[in-house]
């Protein structure tokens, strides 16, 4: 067996002894840049006057309200806004609250009332729902009576 254990390793080592250096170019990521949008960004609740956004790769690079050059070694993609709003991307943007407070069994109970699951559910959802965002989501605060 270690025979060929070290035919194997001088094998190896002969052919990449013969493999050209590989150079790794370094290449800027491309960027994107959202013209006119109302930011919301979860934390107020209020959109942002009309901006910018520049994003590099997948790092938001800069906001600002006046033009947004990019770096000219990077090819830029731009997206007019025309004043929509953009927000970050959200995973999971809904759940079903109502069924994440009450177990399967609890909901087909006959003998629970509609009032308690719903309590449940109300309660989950405070829990749930940031304080931020509560404020901005008039409707929820509605519904939920925040």
């Amino acid at each position: 067996m270690q025979p060929l254990k070290s035919l194997l390793s001088s094998i190896l080592i002969l052919c990449s002894a013969n493999v050209p250096a590989q150079v790794q170019q370094v290449t800027q990521p491309a960027s994107v840049i959202f013209e006119n949008v109302r930011i919301f960004n979860g934390t107020s609740d209020q959109l942002s006057a009309p901006s910018n956004v520049l994003i590099m790769g997948n790092v938001i690079t800069a906001i600002s309200t006046t033009a947004i050059a990019a770096a000219s070694e990077t090819s830029v993609t731009r997206i007019q806004g025309n004043g929509r709003t953009l927000m970050p991307g959200l995973i999971d943007n809904h759940v079903h609250i109502f069924m994440s407070a009450n177990s399967q069994a609890e909901m087909l109970n006959p003998k629970a009332s509609f009032e308690a699951l719903e309590q449940k559910a109300i309660e989950e959802a405070k829990l749930m729902l940031p304080l931020k965002f509560r404020e901005a989501t008039n409707r929820s605060r509605e519904l939920l009576e925040f």
